[in-house]
């Protein structure tokens, strides 16, 4: 989530100043009923072909999501489940499970993310999730409490959750941006406006140990989410806030967690792609993977920060897999 505290004055009125000269759009519109008195419209967004990206990398369709419910905007985190849906969670704690476009009925669900009674009163921004594909169980992490939640079920069911030290020091609003449950059982956590990972033995809620290690991005960047390949590799998802409109540059980058070491030896994710220009600029916040045969779909959605100015897409590149790699959990 971007905030308007953290933008310096000049910026914020060229953001100002450049939305009094936004005009609507015309879009095709496709509208799923969601189960609820309300609707979620899926609009097709042109793209461009990418000239510079890695062979067999793709961009296969993007999408503006819209609904007229108070519940909609300001996903941070997704999780791609098994049936073809997503699931995406918002700044305000909530959540939308949905239909991807080309994986079967439509069908959209609005609803709000339990939240444990001990930790009532705290900001429930959900920045960052993952998932257990053999077990169901999935890991909510939270800007401001910096606590991380485990759920056997559903985002209604009733979640584990619990701070670790290691992070309670962080500033309020730079939470768990990015969190990866690794296929084998360990978690990697990176913070939104720190350049140290944190690395943990098991289950975080657990109470699993952890290791810090140190973590470089190109200059101005900051993760926003990450997530595993089949081959074990970790994508990691950056923004960076610039003078333009919008006002977002975003680039995935790519590393081995075999290669984490101690906080004096630092983990150095490769630049993959660059994703404004055959993308429209947006403040992408989260990214799934999801295996597809000898391909990998990557989905990628964008918080609009509740920001009329700004919009929610979503984004499906498609990427054949490395050679060599395991297969999919």
């Amino acid at each position: 989530m971007i905030r308007s505290d953290r933008l310096p004055a000049r910026r914020a009125l060229l953001l100002a100043l450049v939305a009094l000269g936004l005009a609507p759009g015309t879009w095709l519109r496709t509208t799923i009923p969601v189960q609820r008195s309300t609707q979620l419209v899926i609009t097709p967004v042109a793209v461009q072909e990418p000239r510079d990206w890695p062979a067999g990398l793709t961009v296969e369709g993007a999408w503006k999501l819209a609904s007229p419910d108070l519940q909609f905007g300001g996903y941070s985190a997704m999780l791609h489940l098994r049936d073809g849906r997503v699931l995406a969670f918002s700044d305000r704690g909530d959540s939308l499970a949905f239909t991807l476009p080309g994986h079967g009925k439509p069908a959209a669900r609005f609803a709000k993310v339990a939240f444990d009674r001990e930790f009532k009163g705290s900001h429930k921004d959900v920045e960052s999730a993952t998932l257990d594909r053999s077990s169901g169980r999935f890991w909510l992490a939270y800007e401001h409490s910096h606590a991380i939640a485990r759920f056997l079920a559903g985002p209604g069911s009733p979640p584990r959750m619990r701070r670790r030290e290691v992070m309670r020091n962080w500033p309020a609003n730079s939470g768990a941006e990015a969190m990866v449950r690794l296929a084998d059982g360990r978690f990697l956590i990176l913070g939104e406006r720190s350049r140290t990972g944190l690395l943990f033995s098991g289950d975080p809620v657990a109470g699993a140990k952890v290791r810090r290690f140190g973590v470089d991005y190109p200059a101005g960047y900051r993760p926003t989410d990450a997530a595993e390949l089949p081959d074990g590799r970790v994508l990691v998802l950056l923004r960076k806030v610039d003078i333009a409109w919008p006002p977002f540059r975003s680039l995935i980058m790519i590393a081995d967690p075999a290669q984490i070491g101690s906080s004096d030896a630092r983990w150095r994710p490769e630049r993959l792609l660059q994703l404004d220009g055959p993308l429209p600029r947006e403040n992408y916040e989260a990214l799934a993977v999801r295996p597809a045969g000898d391909w990998v779909d990557l989905w990628l959605v964008s918080d609009d920060n509740q920001s009329v100015v700004q919009r929610t897409l979503l984004v499906k590149l498609r990427w054949r897999q490395p050679a060599g790699g395991r297969a999919a959990e």
